[in-house]
Parts: structure tokens; sequence; C-alpha cells
């Protein structure tokens, strides 16, 4: 082994007696770190004396890890908790900024892994705004989904795309049915439309048949608040879309809820 590292043949003595005053000074030491480190330095201990060389330091390597995987879930922790303060601050830069910071810290590199990480995180608020009624949870929502939309490589092609659509449909349908004003229920309108260039009754018709019902839900909100009857015929038409696939017989429930 010190040959390997090339100490020559005539040094290995004078090595060997340096290496073993060394190892007593090292074994003899005692440290302050907790009973967890010392269960680990105990643990070395015994491999060195049992000639388990190649392994001798796995123990603390192994504290190492779970330690450095501990302080990243603090951090992470610590990350969010400072979001919720932004978010009833309605701080949604500094709250969007936190969030990739904790992208970084889960170790996520690439426009779609990010555009992923986005997208759950924007289904995570969109509910927790419709648990609670937090609108500012829906906001970010709204945000996080369009930033999952910027960083999606796949374009206007995928499932997946349509999926963000989707979902960005319901957050801005959740928020615009509390307000005053109809953007919102407009931009989910055009959401859904999007989702449903892709979301196609062959290919997906399950999917399908969730888009033309939720777009019947904000069509619905929108003929309720406008004079004459062509946004409800609209509603309508697209709730009896949605049950040629959502049958009683196959799927009751959605069959119900339609």
């Amino acid at each position: 082994r010190l040959g390997g590292e090339g100490v020559a043949r005539g040094n290995l003595v004078t090595w060997l007696d340096r290496w073993i005053k060394a190892a007593s000074f090292e074994l003899s030491r005692q440290s302050n770190e907790g009973l967890a480190f010392e269960k680990a330095r105990v643990e070395a201990e015994r491999r060195f004396r049992a000639g388990q060389t190649v392994s001798v330091s796995a123990p603390l390597m192994e504290l190492f890890e779970q330690e450095r995987e501990e302080s990243k879930c603090r951090q992470i922790r610590l990350i969010e908790e400072a979001i919720r303060f932004d978010l009833i601050s309605f701080c949604f830069d500094q709250a969007e900024a936190k969030l990739s910071q904790i992208a970084s810290l889960e170790g996520v590199k690439t426009r779609d892994g990010l555009s992923a990480f986005f997208f759950e995180r924007g289904k995570d608020y969109c509910e927790i705004g419709r648990i609670r009624g937090d609108n500012a949870a829906l906001l970010m929502a709204l945000r996080l989904h369009r930033r999952a939309l910027e960083e999606c490589t796949q374009g206007g092609i995928s499932p997946y795309w349509a999926k963000i659509q989707h979902h960005l449909g319901i957050a801005l349908w959740r928020l615009g049915s509390q307000e005053t004003g109809n953007g919102r229920l407009h931009e989910a309108v055009a959401a859904y439309r999007l989702a449903l260039q892709v979301r196609t009754r062959e290919l997906a018709p399950l999917d399908w048949a969730a888009t033309q019902h939720n777009l019947g839900n904000v069509l619905e909100v929108l003929g309720d608040r406008q004079s004459g009857t062509e946004l409800l015929q609209e509603a309508a038409a697209a709730f009896r879309l949605a049950l040629q696939e959502r049958t009683r017989e196959h799927i009751p429930l959605e069959w119900a809820s339609t």
C-alpha cells in the first residue's frame, strides 16, 4: 500500500514506525462531538483493529451523509417557513425565488426538472387555496404553473404541457370565481381550450372529458354573470361532451359530478 504511494522500500521501516505512533495517537483521541459521532468513531476503530482497512472510514462517512441530508431538510424547512411569510405579505417574487433555492437544494438542474418541480408545487398551492380559501396561495399557484410552462421544453405538443394548461385553468377558475371581474375566468377558458388541442378524445378520452367538464364549469360561472344564454348553452354542450366518456357504468362518481 505504501509502495503504491511512492514510498521506497528502504524507507518502509521508518514509515511504519511513524505510522504506528500516528495510529496510536489517533486511536487514543477522544471527541466531544456527541453520541452519534462517538459511535461512528468507535466502529471505525473496531474495523481498523480487525484489519478492515478498506471500509474503515465508512461509519464516519455514513454519519456525514446522514447529517448532510438532515441539514438539507432543515434548510428546506426554514425556506418553506420563510415562503409562508412571503405569501401572507404578498411578496410573490421573493417566494418564487426561494422555491428556486429549494429546487437547487433538491438537486433539480434541468429545465424539464424545474418544470416538474414548479408544476407540483403549483398544484399543492392550488389545493391549499381550495381548502383554506387562501387567495394568496391561488395566486402563487398561477405563478408556478406559468413558470412550469416557461421551463417546459416540450412546447405545446406533449400531454404533460396540456396537463399544466389544465391545472392552470383550475387555478384561474378558482380565483376568478371569487373575483368580481371576469378576466381570470376568460383566461381559464383559454387555458382549457389550449389543453384540448392536445388532450383529444382519441388520444386521451378521460383527460379530454375532465377538461371538457372543467371548461363547462368556467362557462357556467361566466354565463351566470352575463345576460343571455349563449355561454350557458356552451357550458351545457361541454358537459354533454364530457358525459360521452364519463359514463355511469365506467366512472359513476365522475358521471354524477358532471
